[in-house]
């Protein structure tokens, strides 16, 4: 019996791809090119906390690669933009925001 992302993962995501996935502290974070998770908007990467999706940024590109560094989370891909700010293709969750590495 293989993994079934409806009944592991809520509702799984819709309206695009999943390209990356990591786990850390027990939440699996996902990056690819789709608008919801579960039920919630997420446009382009999304959490899934063990019971409900939760939606980790606006990005204007799809994200294609995700690492944890230093409990940190890190995110690249076909982005210029995270939550209108701008982003050189690759960001840093720091805390509940998307920062840049460029400065």
């Amino acid at each position: 019996q293989g993994f079934d992302p409806a009944s592991s993962v809520g509702c799984g995501v819709s309206g695009g791809e999943v390209y990356a996935m990591i786990e850390l502290r027990g939440s699996l974070y996902v990056g690819g090119s789709f608008q919801r998770a579960g039920f919630a908007t997420a446009r382009k990467i999304a959490r899934w906390d063990g019971a409900v999706w939760s939606d980790m940024g606006s990005f204007n590109g799809d994200v294609r690669a995700m690492a944890v560094m230093g409990g940190r989370v890190f995110a690249a891909g076909l982005f210029t933009e995270v939550d209108g700010e701008p982003m050189s293709h690759i960001a840093v969750l720091e805390g509940t925001r998307w920062t840049s590495l460029d400065g």
